[in-house]
């Protein structure tokens, strides 16, 4: 078989593989039911995400902060004799006109199947009301129940911790009327509680860790909510409410504002799913004063891993905590395993499935069916939330909100001018021909075009800080309004490069290439130093090493075992080479794919904005012939010489 040949076979090859991975079938499609006991919709019970990064321009700027949270209604059953709620989010108290939205709700009637396999769901997009319960003496006016004045001063909440619900449509379902609120139970609320019934224990003094085993008194809201540990200097407010007694997903915005105190910080947050167990279905999260049993009795049932750090000034917990960053959320909680993000996956907003557990922990819900052996009422059907799927009934995240490297502003006569947030910034220039930027007297920069125009299109700027090179592509149309040119990366280059690649094209070249090189052996690819492809190897390695296993689960071969055997052959080959020198033979089979890579891997990088790190800009410097882009596109039939 010729190249031409060969290259046509490889290319079909990707093409397929690509139709494989667009195809492959819901993986949720067929977890197991029995004959009592449904989880519609195949769903997980809980997941919550931050938005994009957020961009400031100078510390002390207020910025706005945006959570997605998505809960799976609990435990139901079809005589309405058992059901399990209360649903809790807990968020730093450092966040500011905190408001509470509800996106959507499971659509009333029968259950409908929607056709990527989930539970219909009808959009509301209301805001949710939040009231600030208190921890205190309670009067006579307040206690609605109490017959005669105490002697004692009675010590609780008001209003109510329990009340509340975000179900718009909850008195169609249950008989008591239902209050179309959540309750915000802050930080300093908290620890006033625990501290009071330590008061009655004969323990004095500020407590400085709360947790679900501070105290032993049941009726200490933490306890029963038991979302884990907080600290008092890394506070956390607390939102409980009910969701629909209904099957399916309920999903939230939670917004607020934050004043920035440094260059960069990461607000986490936390969700957890059921905690009081209940024997009618009814309005608000749950109490015990209703014949609710708090799942905090059981082990399976408590939270207590801590609540994440966080911190406004000190960059040294930021870098720790972002460093548990994932795209799907927040990692380091040996209880809250992060749950996958379908809207994530998926590429599109997901409202009437929720994904499972990245990693392998406990199921909340079969736990919940033995404990209360749900399978031995076969006259009862329940439905129960994340059974038969990897759920914790935990999840958490976060948002990084840091300083932009630098702000845009539009001039009227089209220019653009570039103001660096930043120290230290030298070698400022435009990539592309056409443009100059040029300092200005007052340390900003400005940006124009040769022929006098105005400034549009894609350019790429670059820069140094302290010595590292930054590439930045920024887009200018007529039209728009230019407020940020935040740097997303983490502004960290390549070691011994210099240099960052924005992670979108590192998708990009990924994306075109991973079908294709999915065919070459993972040890083998981790050996071969694609031309071009240097500088961001080892980002491509790690991406190619996820891959590997995302493709194997997709297909149904995934085997942990071969995996890690699979990822360890780079390691194996190193050692092998020193001996006998390169795998020739072994990558000799690979040429083939490695030269379709190479056609899409240029398109890929010269669509980032890297044409000086394309293989064929390589091939030219090697022989001399480099030239610039513009001479290349004079003369496309030019090849170098021998």
């Amino acid at each position: 078989m010729n190249m031409k040949r060969a290259l046509k076979a490889a290319v079909v090859a990707v093409t397929t593989a690509a139709m494989c991975l667009t195809a492959a079938p819901n993986a949720n499609a067929n977890l197991p039911n029995n004959d009592s006991i449904h989880n519609p919709g195949n769903s997980g019970g809980v997941n919550c995400n931050g938005k994009d990064v957020e961009c400031f321009k100078k510390v002390g700027d207020k910025v706005e902060v945006e959570y997605t949270l998505q809960f799976n209604n609990g435990v139901l059953s079809s005589d309405h004799g058992q059901t399990a709620r209360g649903r809790a989010v807990a968020f730093p108290s450092v966040l500011e006109d905190v408001k509470l939205e509800l996106v959507s709700v499971p659509a009333q009637g029968d259950i409908k199947d929607t056709p990527s396999g989930g539970v219909a769901v009808e959009q509301v997009n209301k805001e949710v009301p939040l009231k600030d319960a208190t921890f205190g003496e309670i009067t006579e006016e307040d206690d609605s129940e109490a017959t005669e004045k105490p002697t004692e001063p009675t010590m609780g909440w008001t209003p109510d911790y329990s009340g509340g619900n975000v179900d718009p449509y909850v008195d169609t379902y249950v008989d008591e009327p239902g209050k179309f609120y959540a309750t915000r139970l802050t930080a300093e609320e908290l620890f006033k509680e625990v501290e009071h019934y330590r008061s009655l224990e004969g323990k004095t003094g500020q407590v400085d860790v709360i947790s679900s085993h501070t105290t032993s008194n049941d009726t200490s809201v933490l306890y029963n909510i038991s979302i884990g540990t907080m600290r008092r200097d890394m506070p956390y407010d607390v939102l409980v409410f009910g969701t629909a007694p209904r099957p399916g997903i309920t999903t939230l915005k939670l917004k607020g504002t934050v004043t920035t105190k440094s260059e960069k910080a990461y607000l986490p947050i936390r969700v957890r799913d059921v905690f009081w167990k209940c024997s009618q279905e009814a309005a608000g999260a749950g109490s015990k004063e209703e014949g609710c049993l708090s799942l905090a009795e059981y082990p399976w049932g408590r939270i207590e891993s801590p609540l994440p750090e966080y911190s406004l000034t000190d960059q040294d917990v930021t870098e720790r905590v972002s460093r548990q960053h994932t795209k799907h959320g927040l990692n380091g909680a040996s209880q809250c395993s992060v749950t996958t993000d379908l809207s994530v996956a998926e590429g599109r907003e997901v409202l009437d499935r929720i994904g499972a557990d990245v990693a392998a922990r406990q199921s909340l819900g079969k736990q919940y069916a033995e404990q209360f052996t749900l399978n031995q009422a076969l006259s009862v059907l329940y439905f129960v939330a994340g059974y038969g799927m990897k759920e914790d009934g935990c999840d958490q995240a976060g948002i990084l909100v840091q300083k932009c490297d630098f702000t845009l502003e539009k001039q009227p006569d089209g220019s653009v001018v570039v103001i660096f947030n930043i120290n230290n910034v030298t070698n400022v220039s435009i990539k592309e021909s056409g443009y100059k930027i040029e300092q200005r007297p007052d340390g900003t920069w400005i940006i124009t075009t040769t022929d006098g125009k105005p400034v549009t299109g894609n350019i790429t700027l670059n820069y140094q800080v302290g010595g590292k090179q930054y590439s930045k592509v920024i887009n200018i149309t007529n039209n728009s309004s230019l407020s940020s040119g935040n740097q997303l990366s983490s502004g960290k280059g390549q070691a011994g490069e210099g240099s960052s690649v924005d992670g979108k094209c590192i998708a990009s070249i990924v994306g075109l290439t991973a079908p294709l090189l999915l065919l070459i052996p993972l040890g083998i690819l981790s050996q071969v130093q694609i031309p071009g492809f240097e500088h961001v190897h080892a980002q491509l390695n790690e991406a190619m090493r996820a891959i590997n296993d995302e493709a194997q689960r997709t297909f149904g071969i995934h085997d942990a075992d071969r995996s890690r055997r699979a990822n360890s052959l780079a390691e194996q080959a190193q050692a092998a080479a020193a001996q006998a020198g390169p795998m020739i033979g072994a990558a000799a089979g690979a040429l083939g794919a490695i030269a379709v890579a190479l056609t899409l891997g240029d398109l890929a990088m010269r669509a980032c904005g890297y044409e000086e790190q394309t293989s064929s800009y390589k091939i030219m410097k090697a022989t001399g012939k480099e030239g610039s882009s513009k001479d290349q596109e004079k003369d496309p039939a030019a090849e170098p010489k021998e």
